[in-house]
Parts: structure tokens; C-alpha cells; sequence
């Protein structure tokens, strides 16, 4: 692949726009319409706009155990989100404060039902029709390590 259609790769790459992306790679401003169109179309051009979309994609998904572990360190408080404050200090002055928070109750009780829906919590249990919670909850911090199987309550 020419220099030129590298450069219409990358410019795609970011704009999602063909003609502004054949205008940015070199070709004529009267021309780039057609350009852009004619280089979507090229095999060549197209697996290397494709590749290097699934390579970007792939780089911004997390893993499913990745998004576990996430959930579950939320739920144990171990994740705190950052604020900024100002704090006045004197007769009109301030300072700006980095001030870390921890995950509210209500946040982490929404991650626990996340969490316990992945892990099938609501699915309904044949005698009653109601799902067992307990049961469920305490599988997914065994899974996340947090209890032992040793630990459970009989």
C-alpha cells in the first residue's frame, strides 16, 4: 500500500469521514468525494481500516473478568472516585483540593445487583418461585475470592 493510502487509512481512522479523510491524505479538494468512495471500496484499503478498528475496539473493551473484578471491588469499597474542591482559606481566597470519595452505599448496592445478575441471582428457584439471594450472593464473593468456601454459613 502507497504512502498515500496509509495516510487515508489513518485520516479514516479518525474522522470516519472518507472525503475529508482523501482531502487530509492529499488528494484534490474536486476529486475527494469520488477518492474516498473508490478507496472504501479497495480491498486492500478496506482490511486495513477493519483491522486497525477491531485493534482499537479490542484495546477499549474490558474483559468479562476484568468487569468482574471491577464490580466486586466496588462493592467492598475498595474503589473511591476523585472530586475537586475549592476551600476558602482566607478574605477571598481559595484552593483547589483533591478530595477522594468512596463509593456511596447506593453505588455499591447497585454493583452487588449487577453482580448478582451476571451471576444468574433472579433466576426464580423451583420450590418457592423466588430466587435464593443469599445463596447466590455468597457463590459470586467465593468466586471473587472474598470468602472461602470454608466460610459459608450452613
Amino acid at each position: 500500500m502507497n504512502d498515500r493510502r496509509k495516510k487515508f487509512v489513518d485520516e479514516y481512522i479518525l474522522t470516519g469521514n472518507a472525503t475529508e479523510a482523501a482531502k487530509r491524505a492529499g488528494y484534490s479538494g474536486k476529486t475527494a468525494y469520488s477518492q474516498g468512495e473508490r478507496l472504501l471500496r479497495n480491498a486492500e484499503v478496506r482490511a486495513a481500516i477493519d483491522k486497525r478498528l477491531a485493534e482499537a475496539a479490542s484495546e477499549k473493551t474490558l474483559t468479562q473478568k476484568q468487569l468482574l473484578e471491577f464490580l466486586s471491588a466496588v462493592v467492598k469499597g475498595e474503589v473511591n472516585d476523585e472530586t475537586v474542591q475549592n476551600r476558602l482559606i482566607g478574605k477571598g481566597c481559595s484552593i483547589v483540593e483533591h478530595v477522594e470519595l468512596r463509593a456511596s452505599v447506593r453505588e455499591r448496592v447497585r454493583a452487588a445487583e449487577l453482580l448478582l445478575k451476571i451471576h444468574g441471582a433472579f433466576n426464580q428457584t423451583e420450590e418457592s418461585g423466588k430466587p435464593d439471594l443469599s445463596q447466590i450472593f455468597l457463590q459470586a464473593l467465593e468466586k471473587s475470592g472474598e470468602v472461602d468456601k470454608g466460610d459459608r454459613p450452613a
